[in-house]
């Protein structure tokens, strides 16, 4: 049954994608500053997949046993109320290749909630968590709901990464064909995949981005695409903080490693 579900997506995929390469003729490049990425090379054969707002298992380890099956990279934007649930699972991200991306400590809206201790306290406690699982500081960061924080954000040295495709998946998981044509439909060479395996700090039900996960990237595989992380598709390497900001009473405490 596997594989025949597998087929008839693939054709069916296919023939959706060659109508819609009929009426989308190249990829709208990102204004804006230096140090944000959201799309690169559209001639590139290397694609990035980006999930957010994990850990979350356990859906977000599922997805590491999908990667480790097809030899994939992704990037991971994590949340750092989950990392001190997760931390295995987040060692695991470090220890086969994936990059790991700070997504703040608690999810808030930087717009709405924000304000410059509120911003610098979020980013802090989370790349503190995420060095202690993986011995290594974070260097790139999304903002919740995709905005806020991103001048506080550059000033402690991160590169700011949007995206230019999304499953669509945030709220909730559509069925996996619909998050399967939200991906393939509108990706291309250079492009930077949202997707969500957890929701905030809630323990959610991704298995329709789990079922999904497969068909996206033996498609796009079978398309000679490469699955890369983000500092590898951008060739993006730790840059030097203009600033350091020292807050300090911030840690919640370090994640216990078993």
């Amino acid at each position: 049954m596997k594989k025949i579900f597998f087929i008839v997506i693939f054709f069916s995929i296919s023939f959706l994608l060659f109508a819609q390469s009929r009426t989308n003729v190249g990829i709208e490049k990102a204004e804006g500053p230096a140090y944000i990425f959201r799309q690169a090379d559209p001639h590139s054969k290397e694609i990035a997949l980006t999930f957010d707002d994990g850990p979350n298992d356990p859906y977000t380890t599922e997805i590491l046993d999908i990667l480790k099956k097809y030899n994939a990279k992704a990037t991971f934007f994590v949340v750092g109320k989950n990392v001190l649930k997760y931390p295995q699972t987040v060692k695991r991200m470090y220890l086969e290749g994936h990059a790991i991306g700070n997504h703040t400590y608690g999810h808030p809206d930087l717009i709405v909630k924000g304000g410059l201790f509120k911003m610098r306290k979020e980013m802090i406690e989370t790349e503190e968590i995420i060095q202690d699982v993986t011995g290594q500081k974070p260097f790139l960061f999304r903002p919740p709901y995709g905005s806020g924080g991103n001048i506080e954000a550059k000033n402690r040295g991160y590169y700011i990464i949007e995206w230019s495709v999304s499953a669509k998946n945030g709220a909730k998981d559509p069925d996996p064909d619909t998050i399967i044509k939200n991906v393939l439909l509108n990706t291309r060479g250079g492009s930077v995949i949202l997707c969500h395996d957890g929701l905030r700090l809630k323990n959610f039900d991704r298995s329709n981005m789990v079922k999904a996960l497969p068909a996206i990237i033996l498609y796009l595989q079978s398309e000679g695409y490469k699955f890369v992380t983000v500092p590898e598709l951008f060739n993006l390497n730790p840059p030097t903080p203009e600033k350091n900001f020292k807050v300090n009473g911030l840690r919640r405490g370090k994640p216990r490693l078993k």
